[in-house]
């Protein structure tokens, strides 16, 4: 008698956890990574390369604290504070620096993008740099929070304490808008430009400053990401979720007060101020919370991956499979299954 036995493969039982893979001496200041690479700076001077696969690639030792990163294609800038840009190549030459008037006090301070630099400095001016030369630069208020290049590569967005500014590559101001309370944190997109306020509202404006919505939050909106949904983190522990259009989607209670996020269609990655990094579907709930020794000051999550540096230096990793390659390796299952079946069933005939 020839029986065939079904297994039903869960892919989704078995969790998967970060992993530290590298330690400094030193705190980790911020991340960025692309499709291939993971940036890496930290206030012990060292600039660090990964691969996607979470591997040292090189390290680089600059003047000063890093305070931020970022990485287009196989360019990285980075700055000091010791008012010092530099750009990088993959391989680990340095192939350009430029002195600036003051620094980016946070990591979300510097972008590139194609062949332009813009710096959003403590000292609240705003640089603008193409092909290694400054064409321009502007003083706003106070300090910049956040700068941006648009994906069209004809506009500059930056966030300050008290204004969002919206600038052509010229130069030229094309938006200067004021809100009801300064600003304590915001993210930017190509469409939308989100903004937390001292008194605990949440407004989402669009590119020509029109505001498309605004809602009140229950306490300080520490931290801001901007998907195909928005996502704050609040001093009282909660992430709130809302869509596009201002809807209410979910809200999560995590261990402590929100201090890092970032954010990807369908999950987003979050540290608390108790040392706990979280990955969550916006949608559906809490995907995993892992203890990491520190709180995560930066974190970057790709379509194949999470990384998050620690106040203490420790750097988490986790590899994660893109849909596409789950459906790969579950065809791949099914297609063994069904012709060891079929072969099992021939040979069963046969004798």
């Amino acid at each position: 008698m020839f029986c065939i036995y079904l297994v039903i493969i869960n892919s989704s039982a078995d969790v998967r956890l970060p992993t530290k893979i590298y330690s400094i001496n030193g705190s980790i200041t911020s991340i960025s990574g692309s499709d291939d690479y993971i940036v890496i700076g930290s206030d012990n001077s060292f600039v660090y390369l990964f691969d996607k696969e979470g591997n040292l690639l090189w390290r680089y030792m600059l003047s000063d604290r890093i305070t931020s990163v970022d990485i287009y294609n196989n360019v990285i800038a980075v700055t000091t504070i010791d008012r010092v840009l530099y750009l990088f190549n993959v391989s680990g030459d340095m192939e350009w620096y430029s002195e600036i008037e003051s620094y980016p006090e946070y990591k979300k301070g510097l972008y590139i993008f194609r062949d332009m630099i813009v710096i959003g400095t403590r000292s609240g001016y705003v640089h603008f740099f193409q092909k290694t030369h400054e064409k321009w630069n502007y003083k706003t208020d106070v300090y910049v929070l956040q700068v941006s290049i648009n994906k069209n590569g004809k506009t500059i967005t930056a966030v300050s304490d008290k204004k969002v500014y919206v600038f052509d590559i010229y130069g030229r101001l094309l938006l200067n808008k004021s809100f009801p309370s300064y600003i304590r944190s915001a993210a930017i997109s190509d469409d939308y430009i989100a903004v937390g306020l001292g008194n605990n509202e949440l407004y989402l404006i669009d590119n020509d400053g029109d505001l498309l919505w605004r809602n009140s939050l229950p306490d300080q909106i520490g931290v801001i990401g901007v998907s195909d949904y928005i996502a704050c983190g609040l001093r009282d522990g909660y992430v709130h979720i809302f869509d596009i259009n201002g809807r209410y989607i979910n809200k999560f209670k995590l261990n402590g007060p929100v201090i890092s996020l970032s954010t990807l269609t369908n999950r987003l990655i979050v540290g608390t101020l108790n040392d706990r990094l979280y990955l969550i579907n916006p949608y559906k709930g809490i995907k995993w919370d892992y203890k990491t020794r520190g709180h995560i000051l930066s974190s970057y999550i790709s379509r194949s991956y999470v990384v998050g540096g620690s106040v203490l230096g420790d750097i988490y990793y986790l590899r994660m499979f893109e849909g596409t390659e789950k459906s790969k390796i579950v065809t791949a299952f099914v297609i063994v299954s069904i012709s060891i079946a079929t072969m099992a069933l021939i040979l069963s005939l046969r004798y």
